[in-house]
Protein backbone atom coordinates (compact mmCIF):
# COMPACT_ATOMS: atom_id res chain seq x y z
CA UNK A 1 0.00 0.00 0.00
CA UNK A 2 1.19 3.49 -0.66
CA UNK A 3 0.39 6.82 1.28
CA UNK A 4 1.82 10.27 -0.46
CA UNK A 5 1.70 12.61 2.10
CA UNK A 6 2.16 16.16 0.40
CA UNK A 7 4.98 15.57 -2.09
CA UNK A 8 6.51 11.99 0.06
CA UNK A 9 4.96 8.72 -1.10
CA UNK A 10 5.86 5.83 1.73
CA UNK A 11 5.06 2.26 1.13
CA UNK A 12 3.68 0.18 3.88
CA UNK A 13 2.79 -3.83 4.49
CA UNK A 14 -0.95 -4.24 5.58
CA UNK A 15 -2.27 -8.04 5.57
CA UNK A 16 -5.64 -6.95 7.00
CA UNK A 17 -8.11 -4.18 6.58
CA UNK A 18 -7.76 -1.79 9.41
CA UNK A 19 -10.58 -2.14 12.40
CA UNK A 20 -11.30 0.05 15.21
CA UNK A 21 -10.82 -2.25 18.21
CA UNK A 22 -7.82 -3.42 17.12
CA UNK A 23 -4.78 -2.88 18.30
CA UNK A 24 -2.19 -0.95 16.27
CA UNK A 25 1.12 -2.23 16.04
CA UNK A 26 3.33 -0.33 14.11
CA UNK A 27 6.91 -1.95 13.00
CA UNK A 28 10.32 0.28 12.24
CA UNK A 29 13.01 -1.22 10.61
CA UNK A 30 16.65 -0.49 11.30
CA UNK A 31 19.28 1.13 8.76
CA UNK A 32 19.67 -0.39 5.36
CA UNK A 33 16.64 -2.03 5.96
CA UNK A 34 13.02 -1.89 4.78
CA UNK A 35 9.20 -3.32 5.86
CA UNK A 36 9.87 -6.74 4.16
CA UNK A 37 12.19 -7.13 7.38
CA UNK A 38 9.19 -7.43 9.52
CA UNK A 39 6.58 -9.41 6.82
CA UNK A 40 7.27 -12.71 8.78
CA UNK A 41 5.97 -10.81 12.21
CA UNK A 42 3.37 -9.17 10.58
CA UNK A 43 1.63 -12.01 9.14
CA UNK A 44 1.88 -14.03 12.24
CA UNK A 45 0.31 -11.99 14.99
CA UNK A 46 -2.88 -13.30 16.12
CA UNK A 47 -6.33 -11.24 14.29
CA UNK A 48 -7.01 -9.30 16.96
CA UNK A 49 -4.07 -6.99 16.25
CA UNK A 50 -3.75 -4.36 13.42
CA UNK A 51 0.37 -4.91 12.11
CA UNK A 52 1.67 -2.35 9.92
CA UNK A 53 5.13 -2.57 8.49
CA UNK A 54 6.56 0.75 6.98
CA UNK A 55 9.41 1.68 5.00
CA UNK A 56 10.78 4.74 6.37
CA UNK A 57 12.13 7.63 4.11
CA UNK A 58 15.38 6.66 2.26
CA UNK A 59 14.39 3.16 2.47
CA UNK A 60 12.57 0.27 0.53
CA UNK A 61 10.20 1.62 -1.87
CA UNK A 62 9.48 4.86 -0.04
CA UNK A 63 10.56 8.71 -1.39
CA UNK A 64 14.40 9.23 -1.67
CA UNK A 65 14.49 13.07 -1.70
CA UNK A 66 17.26 14.38 -2.31
CA UNK A 67 16.85 17.35 -0.02
CA UNK A 68 18.63 16.70 3.35
CA UNK A 69 15.26 18.77 5.18
CA UNK A 70 13.37 15.72 5.03
CA UNK A 71 15.02 12.95 7.33
CA UNK A 72 15.57 15.24 10.54
CA UNK A 73 14.27 13.70 13.58
CA UNK A 74 11.93 16.10 13.68
CA UNK A 75 10.51 15.11 9.89
CA UNK A 76 10.82 11.79 10.63
CA UNK A 77 8.48 12.27 13.63
CA UNK A 78 5.81 14.07 12.30
CA UNK A 79 5.90 12.02 9.22
CA UNK A 80 5.35 9.01 11.10
CA UNK A 81 2.37 10.73 12.39
CA UNK A 82 0.76 11.91 9.31
CA UNK A 83 0.79 8.31 7.95
CA UNK A 84 -0.90 7.47 11.05
CA UNK A 85 -3.08 10.05 10.83
CA UNK A 86 -3.93 9.10 7.13
CA UNK A 87 -4.97 5.76 8.20
CA UNK A 88 -6.71 7.07 11.19
CA UNK A 89 -4.61 5.01 13.88
CA UNK A 90 -4.14 5.94 17.53
CA UNK A 91 -3.49 4.42 21.07
CA UNK A 92 -0.99 2.18 18.78
CA UNK A 93 2.26 -0.22 19.67
CA UNK A 94 5.50 0.71 18.30
CA UNK A 95 8.21 -1.77 17.62
CA UNK A 96 11.23 -0.34 16.71
CA UNK A 97 14.77 -1.85 16.04
CA UNK A 98 17.77 -0.11 15.85
CA UNK A 99 17.14 3.21 13.61
CA UNK A 100 13.47 2.16 14.06
CA UNK A 101 13.68 2.13 17.86
CA UNK A 102 15.11 5.74 18.05
CA UNK A 103 12.20 6.90 15.67
CA UNK A 104 9.72 5.00 18.36
CA UNK A 105 11.28 6.50 21.14
CA UNK A 106 11.24 10.13 19.23
CA UNK A 107 7.72 9.41 18.78
CA UNK A 108 6.75 8.29 22.06
CA UNK A 109 8.25 11.92 23.94
CA UNK A 110 7.04 13.81 20.95
CA UNK A 111 3.07 12.16 21.42
CA UNK A 112 2.75 10.78 24.30
CA UNK A 113 -1.02 10.02 24.38
CA UNK A 114 -1.41 8.52 20.75
CA UNK A 115 1.50 5.57 22.39
CA UNK A 116 0.12 2.67 24.46
CA UNK A 117 3.42 0.42 24.58
CA UNK A 118 7.33 0.07 23.57
CA UNK A 119 9.00 -2.62 21.76
CA UNK A 120 12.53 -1.37 21.76
CA UNK A 121 14.90 -3.44 19.67
CA UNK A 122 19.15 -2.97 20.27
CA UNK A 123 17.76 0.41 20.60
CA UNK A 124 20.07 3.54 21.75
CA UNK A 125 18.56 6.64 23.06
CA UNK A 126 21.01 9.36 21.66
CA UNK A 127 24.78 10.66 22.73
CA UNK A 128 24.84 12.39 25.96
CA UNK A 129 28.28 13.16 25.55
CA UNK A 130 28.87 16.03 23.18
CA UNK A 131 32.07 15.45 22.12
CA UNK A 132 31.27 12.39 21.06
CA UNK A 133 27.86 13.20 19.45
CA UNK A 134 30.58 15.23 17.50
CA UNK A 135 33.07 11.96 16.97
CA UNK A 136 30.19 10.21 15.73
CA UNK A 137 28.69 13.36 13.09
CA UNK A 138 32.40 13.65 11.80
CA UNK A 139 32.42 9.55 11.62
CA UNK A 140 28.99 9.48 9.72
CA UNK A 141 30.39 11.55 7.27
CA UNK A 142 33.19 9.65 5.74
CA UNK A 143 30.29 6.88 5.53
CA UNK A 144 28.69 9.00 3.54
CA UNK A 145 31.68 10.29 1.48
CA UNK A 146 31.92 5.84 0.61
CA UNK A 147 28.63 5.64 -0.10
CA UNK A 148 28.82 9.05 -2.34
CA UNK A 149 32.11 7.54 -3.57
CA UNK A 150 32.57 4.56 -3.49
CA UNK A 151 29.09 3.08 -4.16
CA UNK A 152 25.99 1.12 -2.46
CA UNK A 153 28.17 -1.96 -3.05
CA UNK A 154 31.60 -1.21 -1.20
CA UNK A 155 29.45 0.37 1.39
CA UNK A 156 27.30 -2.46 2.11
CA UNK A 157 30.51 -4.45 1.71
CA UNK A 158 31.93 -2.24 4.96
CA UNK A 159 28.75 -1.80 6.75
CA UNK A 160 27.41 -5.35 7.06
CA UNK A 161 31.11 -6.67 8.05
CA UNK A 162 31.22 -4.15 10.93
CA UNK A 163 31.99 -6.76 14.35
CA UNK A 164 27.97 -4.84 15.23
CA UNK A 165 26.84 -7.89 12.63
CA UNK A 166 29.37 -10.48 12.88
CA UNK A 167 26.70 -12.79 14.43
CA UNK A 168 24.29 -12.46 11.67
CA UNK A 169 26.19 -13.23 8.65
CA UNK A 170 27.29 -16.55 9.93
CA UNK A 171 23.34 -17.01 9.58
CA UNK A 172 23.18 -19.35 5.98
CA UNK A 173 19.32 -19.89 5.26
CA UNK A 174 17.12 -18.40 2.66
CA UNK A 175 15.53 -15.92 5.23
CA UNK A 176 19.01 -14.38 5.33
CA UNK A 177 20.00 -14.13 1.63
CA UNK A 178 16.90 -12.38 0.94
CA UNK A 179 17.72 -10.08 3.63
CA UNK A 180 20.75 -9.13 2.71
CA UNK A 181 19.89 -8.64 -0.92
CA UNK A 182 17.07 -6.71 -0.04
CA UNK A 183 20.01 -4.04 1.70
CA UNK A 184 21.73 -3.86 -2.45
CA UNK A 185 18.30 -2.51 -3.32
CA UNK A 186 19.19 0.87 -1.63
CA UNK A 187 19.23 4.03 -2.91
CA UNK A 188 22.49 5.76 -2.03
CA UNK A 189 21.22 9.12 -2.08
CA UNK A 190 18.17 7.32 0.50
CA UNK A 191 20.80 5.91 2.84
CA UNK A 192 23.20 9.20 2.53
CA UNK A 193 20.83 11.27 4.07
CA UNK A 194 19.37 9.58 6.60
CA UNK A 195 22.94 9.56 7.89
CA UNK A 196 23.40 13.18 7.65
CA UNK A 197 19.92 14.01 8.87
CA UNK A 198 19.46 10.99 11.54
CA UNK A 199 22.45 9.02 12.51
CA UNK A 200 22.72 8.64 16.30
CA UNK A 201 25.04 11.93 16.73
CA UNK A 202 22.35 14.01 15.02
CA UNK A 203 19.20 13.20 17.20
CA UNK A 204 18.63 14.25 19.96
CA UNK A 205 19.64 12.18 23.47
CA UNK A 206 16.91 11.44 25.43
CA UNK A 207 18.87 10.13 28.24
CA UNK A 208 17.30 13.00 30.73
CA UNK A 209 13.82 11.81 29.66
CA UNK A 210 14.10 8.30 29.74
CA UNK A 211 12.07 8.76 33.17
CA UNK A 212 8.83 11.29 31.71
CA UNK A 213 7.95 7.89 29.60
CA UNK A 214 5.12 6.16 31.12
CA UNK A 215 4.24 3.75 29.09
CA UNK A 216 4.93 -0.21 28.98
CA UNK A 217 8.67 -0.09 27.37
CA UNK A 218 10.14 -4.00 26.97
CA UNK A 219 13.53 -3.86 25.52
CA UNK A 220 15.42 -6.47 24.07
CA UNK A 221 18.96 -7.13 23.15
CA UNK A 222 21.23 -10.21 22.20
CA UNK A 223 23.53 -11.52 24.55
CA UNK A 224 26.63 -11.40 21.97
CA UNK A 225 25.40 -7.64 21.41
CA UNK A 226 27.79 -6.58 24.64
CA UNK A 227 27.82 -2.53 23.90
CA UNK A 228 23.69 -2.29 23.31
CA UNK A 229 23.03 -4.95 26.19
CA UNK A 230 24.97 -3.29 28.77
CA UNK A 231 23.09 0.31 27.12
CA UNK A 232 20.00 -1.12 27.51
CA UNK A 233 20.92 -2.25 30.89
CA UNK A 234 21.27 1.51 31.69
CA UNK A 235 17.72 2.05 30.01
CA UNK A 236 15.93 -0.17 32.50
CA UNK A 237 17.23 1.87 35.19
CA UNK A 238 15.78 5.27 33.71
CA UNK A 239 12.62 3.64 32.80
CA UNK A 240 9.79 3.70 35.47
CA UNK A 241 7.69 0.91 33.63
CA UNK A 242 9.77 -1.49 31.34
CA UNK A 243 11.20 -5.21 31.09
CA UNK A 244 14.72 -6.02 29.49
CA UNK A 245 14.61 -9.45 28.16
CA UNK A 246 17.74 -10.85 26.86
CA UNK A 247 17.96 -13.26 23.81
CA UNK A 248 20.67 -15.95 23.79
CA UNK A 249 23.66 -16.68 21.63
CA UNK A 250 22.43 -13.66 18.67
CA UNK A 251 23.78 -9.72 18.53
CA UNK A 252 22.28 -7.12 17.49
CA UNK A 253 19.81 -8.22 15.03
CA UNK A 254 17.38 -10.42 17.00
CA UNK A 255 14.91 -10.96 15.13
CA UNK A 256 16.50 -11.74 12.14
CA UNK A 257 18.56 -14.27 14.04
CA UNK A 258 16.21 -15.96 16.36
CA UNK A 259 12.65 -15.13 14.50
CA UNK A 260 11.11 -17.81 15.99
CA UNK A 261 11.82 -16.85 19.80
CA UNK A 262 11.07 -13.40 19.17
CA UNK A 263 7.44 -13.69 17.79
CA UNK A 264 6.81 -15.81 20.86
CA UNK A 265 8.46 -12.89 23.11
CA UNK A 266 6.18 -10.36 20.96
CA UNK A 267 3.26 -12.22 21.39
CA UNK A 268 3.53 -12.73 25.16
CA UNK A 269 4.49 -9.19 25.57
CA UNK A 270 1.14 -7.94 23.16
CA UNK A 271 -0.99 -10.06 25.43
CA UNK A 272 -0.16 -8.13 29.08
CA UNK A 273 -0.53 -5.02 26.97
CA UNK A 274 -4.27 -4.10 27.58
Amino acid sequence: MKIRINDVEFNLIIPRQPQKDKTPIIFLHGFTGCAEDWRYFVENLSSKYFPIAIDLIGHGKSSKPTEKKYYSTNQIVRQLNNILKTLNLNNICLVGYSMGGRISLSYALKYPESVKALILESTSPGIKNEYYRRLRVENDKKIVKLIIEQGLNKFLDFWLNQPLFETQNKIYNKDYENFKKSKYKNSPIGLANTLLGFSTGKMPSYWDRLQSIKQKTLLITGSKDKKFTELNKLMKKQLNNSKHIIIKNVGHNTHLEKKNEYLIILKNYLRKIK
